[in-house]
């Protein structure tokens, strides 16, 4: 009777350890890193304040595996100032990689960093952590 519980449990492991990774690889109907299309914009729905010239917005990885802003609207020609942070348990999310604008931040613990770049073009372009896990969209207008 052990060995028939045994294995109803490792093959039950094996069932939602394979859904995780199909979730994760972007196969199934919800990702974890991706939040719903409910989550907080910045500035709904226009884009990101200006202050002196500068577009400030702010993003931080959570412990939870998903960004406290996962989209970010801002205005092309406007240079923006992302200010970033993470949760000590936020993991590979101390890492924030935005390939089309070239920012790449790392931070520890729970310092934040501060970069400044300015959008040369319309569109909608993803922030990720540098193993996509964590995803934003960066939507310029």
């Amino acid at each position: 009777m052990k060995e028939t519980w045994a294995v109803l449990g490792l093959a039950l492991g094996l069932i939602l350890a394979a859904n995780i990774l199909y979730a994760f690889a972007g196969n199934g109907a919800a990702s974890p890193a991706i939040p719903s299309s409910n989550a907080p914009v910045v500035s709904p729905p226009d884009s990101a304040p200006v202050v002196g010239g500068v577009q400030k917005v702010s993003v931080k990885a959570l412990g939870t595996g998903v960004y406290d802003h996962p989209k970010l609207v801002v205005k092309k020609g406007i240079p923006v100032e992302l200010t970033f942070s993470a949760d000590p348990s936020a993991g590979c999310g101390h890492q924030f990689v935005m390939r089309d604008f070239g920012v790449n931040i790392v931070v520890s613990g729970s310092e934040s960093k501060t970069v400044q770049f300015t959008p040369d073009k319309t569109g909608t372009f993803e922030y990720a952590c540098g193993m996509r896990m964590f995803r934003g969209q960066l939507i310029v207008v």
